[in-house]
């Protein structure tokens, strides 16, 4: 019998350890659970007490806004200028090569430019060389005097918009 009673006592402290590990723990969860749920408590106060943004946070917001909307106006007039030197130079090309095809194909040392034909003995028609080129189907349409105008020679010259 002592040996039953033995077991008996063996099985009786092996399972006293394991209840007093389990409620050792349990204590732990529930200290941690307490500690965990004032912090959550502490910080749903403090947000229920924010109305709105504070006037350094606006201001800093404000400042970042300026600064991205002039660096992005002066990224944009690089570009339009960029574009209007694109423009220039696809103007001269298409005039030097007007220029080049009308001597090709007439011949002489001069564009008839500048010519003012009358009728009855008035002035009816006054046409440049660049106006020449575009009846003569050298060019689709007669360029802004703003950009290139075009001698009787064939020189080019810079208007105001190109330089």
């Amino acid at each position: 019998m002592l040996k039953h009673d033995s077991l008996q006592t063996e099985t009786f402290s092996a399972l006293r350890e394991s209840i007093s590990r389990r409620a050792s723990s349990e204590k732990q969860l529930n200290q941690q659970f307490r500690f965990n749920s004032g912090r959550k408590r502490r910080i749903m106060n403090t947000n229920k007490n924010d109305k709105g943004f504070t006037l350094v946070e606006l201001l800093i917001v404000i400042v970042i806004l300026g600064i991205l909307a002039t660096v992005t106006v002066f990224a944009v007039r690089g570009i339009t200028d960029q574009g209007q030197q694109s423009a220039c130079d696809a103007d001269q090309k298409t005039l030097e090569t007007a220029v080049e095809t009308w001597f090709a194909q007439y011949g002489g040392d001069a564009i008839p430019g500048d010519v003012t034909e009358y009728q009855n003995g008035d002035p009816v028609l006054a046409t440049t060389a660049t106006g020449v080129l575009a009846e003569g189907g050298f060019l689709v349409d007669e360029p802004a005097a703003t950009n290139w105008t075009v001698s009787a020679s064939g020189d080019l010259t810079a208007g105001t918009n190109c330089v």
